[in-house]
């Protein structure tokens, strides 16, 4: 806070200068003085923003001063305080109002009162929520980006501090771990064998596919994916690989990789490269085939159980008549594919 250097006005308290306007004088304009915010700013009504103070000698009265101050401009409108009471001093302000300004009180006070309950909802949900139940003039609703920044600034010390140690397993007791659905960070699958040598660990179905799409888009294949029919099919198949039984992947992919064109070429050898051949996601980690939870991913689980039933019974079905023979692997592929490549559509 800024302490301003120049001398109190002669105006006091209890003589207000009687050409004010505008502004009621007296106690009873600040409806919330006990609020969240500092004694000028209780003034929801305010489009002004009071923040520098002055304490007099005798510390029962303090002088807020306007915080507008630059190069080109200083404002000295000020706001007497004793108490409870507040009086605008003799100084007008000399700068238009920010109509925006009583609404970004309200709406930083309320968030951060959110925020401190919920420590773990998104900044961003909390104040857009804010801002459409306070707000009803849009033209005059505060930048909610430095409000975001407020929020989660202040809340920092309310939230639990990320661990530093494997204490977890002091109250994990003799539990053991058998299966870890993880996505494909070298470092964290090294850590995870280290620590549950003898758990399943299986790579998430959706960042794999992920992973393929995102070379897909750096090869410039989107495009391509989109409007050629033989590659939209061919991509959409080496999505759906990790629904095949591990035994059988590298065979079906060596099978599609002599069939591969040559513009998605770069593409089968990124594949065969990345995790065909790669001893740190072998094979058999990132099958998924005969397993219902496919993804680490709580999001997607989560929108994937909406129809979750249907999916299951249409990949079962098929992948009964894929180890039946009654269709080849090119058609197994293209249905599950038909169906976990969709978002890449």
């Amino acid at each position: 806070m800024e302490v301003t250097e120049e001398v109190l006005e002669s105006t006091s308290v209890e003589d207000p200068p009687p050409h004010l306007t505008g502004l009621e004088l007296g106690s009873e304009i600040f409806e919330e003085p006990d609020s969240l915010f500092r004694p000028p700013e209780a003034m929801e009504s305010s489009d002004f923003d009071i923040s520098h103070r002055r304490m007099h000698k005798n510390k029962e009265t303090t002088m807020w001063t306007c915080s507008v101050r630059s190069a080109t401009i200083r404002c000295r409108a000020t706001v007497l305080q004793r108490g409870n009471s507040f009086v605008r001093g003799a100084n007008v302000h000399v700068h238009p109002a920010d109509l925006k300004l009583p609404h970004l009180k309200k709406v930083s006070a309320q968030a951060k009162a959110i925020a401190v309950d919920q420590v773990f909802r998104p900044a961003r949900d909390i104040v857009e929520a804010t801002v459409s139940d306070t707000v009803q003039d849009r033209f005059v609703a505060p930048k909610t980006s430095n409000i975001k920044r407020y929020v989660d600034n202040y809340r920092t010390a309310f939230r639990r501090k990320d661990p530093t140690d494997l204490d977890i397993f002091s109250w994990l007791g003799n539990s053991s771990m058998e299966m870890v659905t993880a996505d494909f960070e070298a470092g964290a699958w090294q850590a995870i064998r280290e620590v549950f040598p003898h758990a399943s660990l299986k790579g998430c179905a959706f960042h794999w596919s992920k992973a393929v799409w995102s070379h897909v888009q750096q090869l410039g294949l989107a495009t391509t994916f989109r409007q050629w029919e033989g590659a939209h099919s061919f991509i959409k198949q080496l999505l759906a690989l990790p629904f095949l039984p591990w035994s059988h992947i590298e065979d079906v992919f060596r099978v599609m990789e002599e069939r591969a064109p040559a513009n998605l070429q770069q593409l089968t050898q990124y594949v065969r490269d990345q995790w065909i051949q790669n001893p740190v996601f072998p094979i058999r980690c990132w099958s998924v085939y005969q397993f219902a939870i496919r993804t680490n991913n709580d999001v997607e689980e989560r929108d994937v159980r909406r129809t979750s039933h249907l999916t299951q019974q249409k990949i079962t079905a098929a992948a009964d008549r894929y180890m039946a023979q009654e269709i080849s692997s090119g058609a197994y592929l293209k249905i599950c594919g038909s169906i976990y490549a969709a978002p890449f559509e």
